[in-house]
Formats: structure tokens, sequence, C-alpha cells
């Protein structure tokens, strides 16, 4: 059984965003409040189809999630864990390069949203987030499946490399 997560809204809260005709499934949406979901995996060098375990991206919230888009960030790791300055790849910004994720959503019909696996690097927008091109909506029990593979090899990240990915977005005041 899966427990539910309660939401009390506060009476004031820091510049909710307001809408205006904004509706989700026939119902008039009154106020968005900044949501993140965030989760961390540390990908062994040359793995394929590691996967976030399966409640990470899963909405537990009583209110539906619209989500945006996500921030992904990568750092490489040492020998013993600790992050690393210099991989010997070149630029940091290589590393997007070696990784790359398939997504998915789950909780309802399974629909891929990459049909393959795309590096992060043909993703990551010039801000460093991925942003969708339509919100996609989110009930309590749906949410994301994610893969990723690590191409880097044990000489440029003997410990592997972390993904920290938060999709990005807003749980929704109902009226």
């Amino acid at each position: 059984m899966q427990s539910r997560v309660q939401i009390v809204l506060p009476t004031h809260y820091p510049n909710p965003a307001p809408t205006k005709n904004s509706v989700f499934a026939g119902r008039r949406i009154k106020r968005r409040y900044p949501w993140f979901m965030p989760g961390e995996l540390v990908i062994d060098p040359a793995t394929s189809d590691l996967v976030f375990p399966s409640n990470t991206f899963v909405s537990a919230l009583e209110y539906p999630m619209e989500i945006t888009g996500f921030i992904p960030f990568l750092t490489t790791l040492d020998s013993a864990g600790d992050p690393q300055d210099d991989p010997g790849i070149g630029s940091l910004r290589n590393i997007y390069r070696y990784v790359l994720i398939q997504l998915k959503m789950i909780g309802g019909p399974p629909v891929y949203l990459t049909q393959a696996k795309q590096r992060l690097s043909s993703l990551v927008a010039l801000g460093g987030d991925v942003p969708f091109d339509a919100p996609i909506y989110l009930e309590n029990g749906q949410g994301f499946w994610v893969a990723a593979d690590n191409q880097l090899s044990s000489a440029a990240a003997a410990g592997g490399v972390r993904l920290e990915m938060s999709f990005q977005g807003s749980y929704l005041e109902m009226e």
C-alpha cells in the first residue's frame, strides 16, 4: 500500500502563481505552488540500463502536479566515491555527452517521453534545464521511470558518475 503525503496549504505563500482560466480535469486551477521531485543515482563506469528506484519520481500528493521539465546535474567520482575536479575528458560540459537517459511515464498507460536513449548533451538547454514542449500532468501514483547509461571508462571516472535529476513544476490548488 502506498503512503500518501498530506499537503496543508499555507494561508500565505510567497508569490503563488495565480492562474487565469486554467483548467485541469474539468476543474479550475486556483493557484500553482512550486514543486520539485529530486533523485540521485550513482552509475558505475561503462554501465547500461541502470534505473532510478521505482518511487523516486512518483507523486504521492493529494493534489495534481504540473511538470514543466527537469534539471540534470552530473558529477564524476574518483575511486573513493568523492567528486573529482578534472575527469580528463576536456571541459566538464563534455560529461553530458557520455551519459544517456530514457524517460517513460508510469502509473497509467506507459508512455515513453524519449523513443530511445538520448545523450543528456542533446537535451540540456543553455540554462542547464530540460524543458518539456507542453506540461505533463501527474496525479497520485503517477510519475516517471528513468533509465541511464554511463559510457565513461573507469580511467575517466573510476567511481562512475552521480546523476542528480529534479523534475520541476507545480502542484495545483483546485477550486
